[in-house]
């Protein structure tokens, strides 16, 4: 996580309540809040099969 995604992103108390409205109405079950700077969000891995 780098700083700028913490403004939906990081603790619930520390987003602003604009944008905590925001998401409210665009993602009313969304959970992915809480996250602190320097946090994996996510990954993706690749597979293929050897030749």
């Amino acid at each position: 996580m780098q700083p700028m995604c913490l403004t939906c992103h990081g603790p619930a108390e520390q987003i602003p309540t604009e944008v905590r409205q925001a998401l409210q109405r665009s993602y009313p079950h969304d959970k992915a809040t809480g996250y602190q700077p320097g946090m994996i969000r996510g990954a993706v891995s690749i597979t293929r099969p050897l030749p």
